[in-house]
Formats: C-alpha cells, sequence, structure tokens
C-alpha cells in the first residue's frame, strides 16, 4: 500500500470531512479537553495545544518509522457552519481496518456520529479494499453499540477485563463488519 496518504475531502448530506492536519489542534483542542469525551476509552485530554499538535504530528505521518499500517484520520464539520462536530480515525493493515470516533458533547445524540462512520465504511471498503472493519468499545457505552449495529457491525465477543479504565475494569465489545462484494 503507498504511505504517501492524500485524503480529499468528503461529504454527507450533513458532514463535511476532512483529512486531520496539524493546523486542527488550535480548533480542535477545546472539544478534545471534554472530560466526558474520555469517560469510556483508555485515554486523557491533552494539556496543551502544544501536546495536541505534537500527536496530530505523529498521527498524520504517513512514513511513521517501522509501521506497517496507514494511519487515517478526519475531521467531521457540520457543512452549514463549519464548526467542528467530531474525529474519525480508521488503521488499515492489509485489507482490514478498526476504526474509532468522537462526537464532541455538544453534537451527540444528533445522528453526526451514525452519518460520519457510514461514510467512512465506504471510504475504506471502496478506496482502500478494506474487507473487514473492527470496532471495540467498552460495554457501557450502549451508544456505540447501537451504533456499530445499526450500521451492520455484528457483535463477534465480549472480552471481560479488558483494560483498568479509570479504576473500573473494562469489559469490551467487539463488532465486525464484512464488506461484501
Amino acid at each position: 500500500m503507498n504511505k504517501q496518504v492524500k485524503i480529499p475531502y468528503y461529504q454527507t448530506e450533513r458532514l463535511l470531512i476532512e483529512n486531520l492536519k496539524t493546523e486542527h489542534a488550535s480548533e480542535l483542542f477545546e472539544p478534545l479537553s471534554d472530560p466526558e469525551l474520555y469517560r469510556l476509552v483508555d485515554s486523557v485530554p491533552l494539556e496543551s495545544v502544544e501536546k495536541l499538535t505534537e500527536r496530530f504530528a505523529f498521527i498524520t505521518n504517513p512514513d511513521a518509522p517501522g509501521e506497517s499500517r496507514i494511519w487515517l484520520n478526519w475531521v467531521s464539520r457540520c457543512i452549514e457552519t463549519r464548526e467542528p462536530i467530531g474525529m474519525i480515525e480508521g488503521d488499515v493493515k492489509g485489507r482490514e481496518a478498526i476504526i474509532g470516533y468522537y462526537t464532541f458533547t455538544k453534537h451527540q445524540k444528533k445522528g453526526y456520529a451514525r452519518e460520519g462512520v457510514r461514510k467512512i465504511v465506504q471510504i475504506l471498503s471502496e478506496e482502500w479494499s478494506v474487507t473487514k472493519i473492527t470496532l471495540e468499545m467498552d460495554t457501557r457505552n450502549r451508544a456505540s453499540a447501537k451504533l456499530a449495529e445499526s450500521l451492520g457491525f455484528k457483535w463477534v465477543k465480549t472480552t471481560s477485563h479488558a483494560c483498568d479504565l479509570k479504576g473500573y475494569q473494562s469489559h469490551e465489545f467487539k463488532y465486525e463488519y464484512h464488506v461484501v462484494s
């Protein structure tokens, strides 16, 4: 797979999905600083725009040394206002991908995640020839489980005690989507 990744802009009915760049750090720092986004994930907000810029530089580098996978990262925006709605991430290795997403708190429960993830599934299958896409989430994240099922992802397993998550023993659902040709 060519590691020089040039992701164009994509559009859905309500979203503009654009390639993440380091320049997005200043705009995304505030919505990514919301502790509520990290309640059910093994991560914490970064403490400064500079640290977020460093993180974005790392995850958007197509020439990361030793990597046999491609990291794809997008910002989703409201077409109407251009306000950032969230982020979607794809980790592609061969014909398989793992995806994750954040919908910023004030935009949750409006269908944006479903719309964005649906588009990313299409992009991964059509443009990257991915045949299996995986989503993993804490079992308490009922909204993500419902989203996965609504998009045709199938539950494949539950991992007990997947990790220690902020003092709680996290259990995880694993969902898969198999692209039908």
